[in-house]
């Protein structure tokens, strides 16, 4: 549907989508306003989930991809790609998995198994960042301090876990 907008006495037309929608095609030269400039549209970016109950992260990516038409007899095409990434929460590590839905348009899922990093003289030991798939990517930072039955003290480098 095209609109009508008066601008200071003069006509200009704008084939722009009426109900508001995103126009991934905005910037071809030939911008037919097709449906698929509009359906097919996302916002590029990374959104992250907060953690579930089994410690799972889900990092959702989409990427846009508008290719112009090279004349007006062609079609521009829009292509929003989407990677979900199941990963564990920073201080555990594992594998899980990304599963997805039944239906069409319904979400999918992580599954899975996150373990917390183990503890020494009772402090956690942490992950570099989410996404640690081996224990040997757990540590206990320099600068920690930890207590035993001999006494306490101040971890001076960081201590990282073997297998």
């Amino acid at each position: 549907m095209k609109k009508l907008f008066i601008i200071a006495g003069c006509i200009v037309w704008c084939a722009c989508p009426a109900d508001g929608a995103l126009n991934c095609c905005a910037s071809c030269p030939y911008n037919q306003t097709e449906s698929q400039c509009t359906e097919n549209c996302c916002t590029e970016g990374t959104t992250v989930s907060a953690p579930d109950e089994n410690h799972i992260i889900l990092e959702t990516t989409n990427t846009l991809t508008v290719t112009c038409a090279t004349s007006r007899l062609l079609h521009n095409t829009v292509v929003c790609s989407t990677k979900n990434t199941c990963k564990c929460e920073q201080g555990y590590y594992g594998t899980p998995s990304y599963s997805f839905g039944l239906v069409i348009g319904e979400s999918g899922s992580c599954s899975g198994t996150c373990t917390r990093c183990p503890s020494s003289d009772g402090v956690y030991g942490t992950t570099a960042a989410a996404g640690a798939t081996s224990i040997t990517e757990c540590y206990i930072p320099s600068g920690t301090t930890f207590s035993d039955d001999t006494g306490s003290g101040i971890y001076t480098d960081s201590c990282h876990y073997t297998e």
